[in-house]
């Protein structure tokens, strides 16, 4: 009997948190959607970030799910899309006109870094995503 084998710790963290940063980009999506709609109609840069969201959901819950082919391709889409949702935060951030030390602490920051960390650690990038 072929035992699968078990993805690290640090890979299934991850993939739980790229889930958690992908179900709250869909329900943002949707709610968004809900408000504009229900407001008789919104300015297209609105519907535009409302495709991005649901986008950006379905891709990262697509590459959290396609973690466990070992595949370094889905690595390097992890770091990739992390990176951009770390830039997107990070712009966000900064052009708050009460911008401070603690907002810093924002979760959209912090998550990003997170998960890229335990994606790189040497346990998770060179022993699991070695194909």
């Amino acid at each position: 009997m072929d035992q699968k084998e078990r993805m690290p710790r640090p890979v299934d963290v991850a993939c739980l948190l790229v889930t958690i940063q992908a179900a709250l980009a869909v329900v943002g999506a949707v709610l968004m959607g809900s408000l504009a709609l229900a407001g008789g109609g919104a300015p297209w840069i609105a519907w535009v970030l409302i495709a991005v969201a649901l986008v950006a959901g379905i891709s990262g819950w697509r590459l959290a799910n396609k973690a466990s082919t070992r595949g370094r391709r889905v690595l390097v889409l992890l770091v990739a899309l992390e990176a951009v949702a770390f830039a997107a935060a990070g712009l966000r951030t900064l052009s708050e006109s009460d911008f401070g030390m603690l907002s810093l602490a924002n979760p959209h920051l912090i998550m990003p870094v997170v998960v890229v960390g335990l994606l790189l650690l040497p346990s998770s990038a060179r022993t699991w995503f070695d194909r």
